[in-house]
C-alpha cells in the first residue's frame, strides 16, 4: 500500500508520498493546506504534505480500519469513520481529538454538509444517520 502523487496531464508519476505494508482504505484531499488524509487498515490516519513527503503526522485512536474521512468546507477540522463504530473529528492544526461519537455499527462512508454545521454517515446497514456538530 500507500499514497502516490501523479500529474494527471501526461499521467506520470510525479512522486511517492507514503510507502507501507498496510492497505489505505480512505483518502481525503485538504486544497487550502495542500495536505492528503489516508484512512489505514491499522486505524491510523496518516497525514502528508504534497510539498514535502517528509512532512507527515499521525492521527491515532481507532481500533478498525479508517472507511472514511472528509474535511470541514473551512479546512478547519477533518473527521473520520470506522468500523470500529466510532465517528471522530480533529482538529487539523493540532492533529487532536475534537469529539468521538459511537454509532450502532460500523461507519462506511460520511460527509460534511456544506454549511459545516450537520455531517452524515451511513453504515454497512444502510442507515443514514444526521450528526449536529457545534466545534465552536
Amino acid at each position: 500500500g500507500g499514497m502516490k502523487l501523479w500529474d494527471m496531464s501526461g499521467y506520470e508519476l510525479v512522486k511517492n508520498l507514503l510507502r507501507q505494508k498496510e492497505r489505505v482504505r480512505s483518502l481525503a484531499l485538504d486544497t487550502a493546506t495542500d495536505r492528503a488524509y489516508a484512512g489505514l487498515q491499522s486505524g491510523n490516519i496518516r497525514s502528508v504534505s504534497l510539498g514535502n513527503a517528509r512532512n507527515r503526522t499521525e492521527l491515532k485512536g481507532h481500533t478498525d480500519f479508517v472507511s472514511c474521512l472528509s474535511i470541514d468546507p473551512a479546512s478547519q477540522y477533518l473527521v473520520s469513520g470506522s468500523w470500529d463504530r466510532t465517528l471522530r473529528v480533529w482538529d487539523m492544526d493540532s492533529c487532536e481529538l475534537i469529539s468521538s461519537s459511537m454509532c450502532k455499527n460500523g461507519i462506511s462512508s460520511l460527509v460534511w454538509h456544506p454549511s459545516g454545521g450537520h455531517i452524515y454517515t451511513t453504515d454497512f446497514t444502510g442507515s443514514l444517520i444526521s450528526w449536529k456538530i457545534d466545534l465552536q
